[in-house]
């Protein structure tokens, strides 16, 4: 359960793109974009607030460094970088 922020931030970088090339925007902005807010949607739950917050910093910094990379690139970067905060706050208690 902890890791659903994650898989969410991971999805975010997937469907980023497509979304906004449908609205005739820049691929890359919407990647990021979409790194960023999707993991908040698991804000509502209260054991994943701060695995929320957490994976979405995380994927808007990794979505940002590599923005104009490949997805694949992006995909990993926010794999590692949410995955890092994901155990790190495990190991906190949070």
């Amino acid at each position: 359960m902890a890791a659903l922020p994650l898989i969410l931030s991971l999805l975010g970088v997937l469907i980023g793109t497509p979304i906004a090339r449908a609205r005739q925007a820049c691929p890359h902005r919407g990647k990021v974009w979409a790194a960023f807010l999707a993991p908040l949607l698991a804000l509502p739950i209260p054991s994943l607030q701060f695995q929320a917050l957490g994976a979405s910093l995380a994927a808007a910094v990794g979505a940002g460094l590599t923005a104009h990379k490949t997805v694949n690139q992006t995909f990993g970067v926010v794999a590692v970088l949410g995955a890092s905060v994901t155990l790190l706050l495990l190991q906190k208690g949070f």
